[in-house]
């Protein structure tokens, strides 16, 4: 099943599609390697990532990557979903878990591996219950938490509607009820930089946020923006006929496609041409280009 017909069929908007592609934005540059979803052994345990430093014990530049070694364990709490003690646990044994399944006996040396937990909004009661349970929380730097404590790995809670003003928008853009400048601030550094995952951020972003979102379509430089970021996959994927997801989007996200495409100066008419000679049913291609029948 797509993420469009999944989206279509149960409502939920997909954060952990929009956090992996977040964090490929956020260390696009960055000397390291990131694995999505690693499973560990046989048994269906998966991480959900896996970042693996290139540059041995130099350091990463920034709040969030200073805290890494060479194996760095992430777990990510979308909006719809809480971070409780249990959870923090379960993290700690997943690294654990990852620790052991090398080739040799302590391969990833405990010193080499940290965990990080990644949510939006303030873990209080986890952090209550951490506080009471004899460890103690420093925020390093505005909206990272470092746990210190009776644990095997550093680790560090990122907060990401604490972070500092001018770091990660790809990020805080994750969750409904984004700030319209760290939207824009997302935007205009994805067409700067030419980030291949910006479009995966954003989709998710744009679906936690719809009504803002048609809000920023109607100013020109972000239609403009959006054009520039969506335009290339769009018009590959309709002329190469691949045309599932358009049948399956939801009204309003079939309407930002089109949208975006004929911005970018493809009429109608053409749009629905190339639907069709894609393979969608002639019908259903006048409708999606907003043509009458």
């Amino acid at each position: 099943m797509s993420q469009e017909q999944e989206f279509e069929e149960t409502g939920k908007i997909e954060y952990h599609q929009g956090f992996y592609a977040a964090m490929m934005f956020e260390y696009e540059a960055a000397p390291v390697e990131i694995q999505k979803e690693l499973q560990l052994g046989e048994q269906p345990v998966r991480l959900d990532m896996l970042i693996i430093k290139l540059n041995g014990e130099e350091p990463l530049g920034d709040p969030i990557g200073r805290f890494f070694k060479k194996y760095n364990v992430i777990e990510y709490k979308s909006p719809e979903d809480s971070l409780s003690i249990d959870d923090f646990i379960k993290v700690q044994s997943y690294a654990g878990f990852y620790k052991s399944i090398g080739r040799n006996v302590n391969e990833i040396p405990l010193k080499a591996l940290t965990v990080s937990l990644v949510r939006h909004v303030f873990p209080r009661e986890m952090f209550s219950v951490l506080r009471d349970e004899g460890f103690t929380i420093e925020e390093a730097s505005p909206g990272i938490f470092y746990i210190k404590g009776p644990m095997c790995f550093p680790t560090q809670v990122v907060v990401t509607s604490r972070l500092a003003v001018e770091d990660y928008e790809a990020l805080k853009i994750l969750t409904t009820g984004a700030k319209e400048a760290d939207i824009l601030k997302f935007v205009e550094n994805a067409c700067r930089t030419k980030n291949p995952h910006a479009s995966a951020v954003l989709q998710v972003s744009m679906a936690a946020n719809r009504s803002l979102y048609q809000k920023l379509k109607k100013e020109g430089f972000m239609m403009s923006a959006f054009t520039e970021i969506f335009h290339d996959e769009l018009a590959e994927a309709v002329s190469k006929g691949r045309s599932e997801g358009f049948n399956a989007g939801r009204s309003e996200e079939r309407r930002d496609i089109r949208d975006i495409l004929i911005a970018s100066g493809m009429n109608p008419k053409e749009l629905q041409d190339r639907l069709i000679a894609g393979g969608m049913p002639p019908q259903k291609a006048a409708s999606f280009a907003g043509l009458t029948v």
